[in-house]
C-alpha cells in the first residue's frame, strides 16, 4: 500500500503530505481493535505498547499506587478523579475556571 506511493517513500513527502498520511493511517487502524493489532505484532521487534484510555488510566491500580490519581472538587461536578502526571501539588486542582468565566478579563 504504501511503497509504492510516491507520496509517502520520503520523510520530506510524508510531511508534505501529512494529513492524507494521516487520513490513510486512521482508516487502516480503525480496522482493528487495540487488542488485535498488539496481538498481531505479539511476537515481532515493533516496540510498542497500548495507549490507556483516560478511565482505564485513572483505574490502573500501579497508576493509583504512585499517586498520580487526584480526587479534586469541581463546584459544578463535584468529585472528579485527574490524572496528576506532572506530579503537581493538590491544591493547583483545586479550582479551574468555568465556561467563559474570565470571557471579559483579556483586553
Amino acid at each position: 500500500m504504501f511503497l509504492g506511493d510516491s507520496r509517502f517513500s520520503t520523510q520530506e513527502s510524508r510531511l508534505h503530505n501529512r494529513e492524507e498520511l494521516a487520513r490513510v493511517l486512521r482508516g487502516v487502524f480503525s480496522g482493528k481493535t487495540r487488542e488485535q493489532w498488539l496481538q498481531l505484532f505479539k511476537n515481532t521487534d515493533v516496540p510498542l505498547s497500548p495507549v490507556s484510555t483516560l478511565g482505564e488510566a485513572l483505574s490502573d491500580p500501579q497508576i493509583a499506587h504512585r499517586g498520580l490519581v487526584k480526587k479534586v472538587t469541581d463546584p459544578e461536578s463535584g468529585e472528579v478523579k485527574v490524572l496528576d502526571i506532572l506530579g503537581l501539588e493538590h491544591d493547583l486542582f483545586q479550582r479551574w475556571s468555568g465556561l467563559s468565566e474570565h470571557e471579559g478579563a483579556i483586553p
